[in-house]
Formats: C-alpha cells, sequence, structure tokens
C-alpha cells in the first residue's frame, strides 16, 4: 500500500509527465525511469514501448499484433539495447514465440 508522500510522488511525477510535449518522448521516459529509480532505490531502469499492428491473422498470431518497438535504459550497460538480451527478446516476440 502507498503512503499518503509516496502517493504525492507518484501523482507529481504523472503531473511532470504530462508537461512533456509529444515530440519529448525520450525525455519523458528518462524523466519516468530516473524518477521511478529515486522512489524504489533502484541503481537502473529499463523502458519498453510497444505498439499493436493490424491484427488480420486471428488466432495465427498469439501476441495479436503487439510488438516491442523499442527499448531503453537509463544507464546503458554493457550490452546495447539492440543487443544481448534485448536483441533476444525483439526476435522472439518477431516470431511470435512467446514465454506464458
Amino acid at each position: 500500500m502507498l503512503t499518503d508522500q509516496r502517493q504525492d510522488d507518484v501523482h507529481r511525477l504523472w503531473d511532470e509527465l504530462a508537461d512533456f510535449e509529444a515530440g519529448q518522448a525520450d525525455l519523458a521516459a528518462r524523466r519516468l525511469m530516473a524518477r521511478l529509480c529515486d522512489m524504489v532505490g533502484a541503481w537502473n531502469a529499463t523502458w519498453g514501448g510497444a505498439i499493436r499492428l493490424d491484427d488480420r491473422s486471428g488466432d495465427e498470431d498469439p501476441l495479436q499484433g503487439w510488438r516491442v518497438a523499442v527499448t531503453r535504459l537509463l544507464h546503458p550497460i554493457e550490452a546495447l539495447p539492440e543487443e544481448g538480451p534485448f536483441k533476444d527478446l525483439r526476435l522472439r516476440w518477431n516470431r511470435r514465440e512467446i514465454d506464458p
């Protein structure tokens, strides 16, 4: 359960994010990740954006058209988001391999 202070922090964060323009998505994502790290005492965060493609494949697509479009790390680590586990995750999603 959220304390009153933590709930106020979350509301303030939403207000801050709402102030970003549509073209400032990267800045907003960085602000979100940094603030969430501060709130929970984490040293890093990952943000992922997804898109939903026109789903005309019916039951043949277990992801129902959803695909990972972008991933971002607040503090990049050895493997870039386009490599390592992120690359593998994207490949599995694009092949429609899912892990329930």
